[in-house]
């Protein structure tokens, strides 16, 4: 079938479902092996593919934010790039500095905790995975790890909410005033969202710099 009208368009749309997931390319620029085509494809199907292993933790109902699990997400495939050789630290680090500009210009039009109600989807994902670094950063070890235990939590609980993710926040971390900040981040209306994201970002340092010497563990 043919892939689009605009010769210059490359268009991504991916879809977990129960075991599986489901991909369409649009736009005829996939006709050609360029940088920009393979990145995007990598990118967004290595998504996709940790979609199936999150799904092993299932939100309590459809109310729940899902800048949880979108975020998650896309912080995991991007240490999944770096892994597998596909990326080097420095895409990882252009990647979350795009998510961190993406997440600033999303939070001018409101807060995240409403962010679904104004259809500002791409907002989820971008702060979504702002979150999951940050949190990364407090307790110095990958999101991969936090979400192990995450998807154990999950599955204990039968399910799992915002709180839920707070509060293995505040048990990896033992930090409750850097729990309390990513509350803060997530509900409320920012006057200036850059400068609250490096705010929470300083704050993750300051997290793992006070806890007790432990060993790194890599993305």
């Amino acid at each position: 079938a043919p892939l689009g009208k605009e010769e210059g368009r490359l268009r991504y749309a991916g879809d977990a479902l129960p075991g599986q997931f489901q991909i369409t390319l649009a736009g005829a620029a996939w006709k050609n092996r360029t940088p920009q085509a393979i990145s995007i494809f990598r990118s967004s199907t290595v998504h996709e593919a940790v979609h199936l292993w999150q799904a092993a933790a299932r939100p309590v109902n459809n109310d729940v934010a899902s800048w949880i699990h979108e975020g998650g997400a896309d912080a995991i495939a991007a240490e999944t790039l770096v892994a597998i050789g596909y990326w080097e630290p420095e895409n990882y680090t252009e990647y979350f500095l795009g998510a961190r500009e993406e997440c600033a210009g999303g939070l001018e039009l409101g807060p995240l905790s409403s962010a679904e109600k104004r259809d500002n989807f791409r907002v989820l994902y971008a702060c979504g995975h702002v979150i999951a670094e940050a949190v990364s950063i407090a307790e110095n070890r990958s999101v991969t790890h936090f979400w192990r235990d995450f998807v154990e939590r999950a599955r204990t609980e039968n399910g799992y909410t915002e709180e839920t993710y707070f509060e293995l926040v505040q048990e990896r971390t033992g930090d409750q005033a850097f729990v309390d900040k990513l509350r803060d981040f997530v509900r409320t209306p920012l006057a200036n969202p850059d400068r609250e994201i490096g705010r929470l970002l300083a704050a993750a340092h300051m997290t793992a710099q006070n806890a007790p010497l432990a060993p790194a563990q890599g993305r």
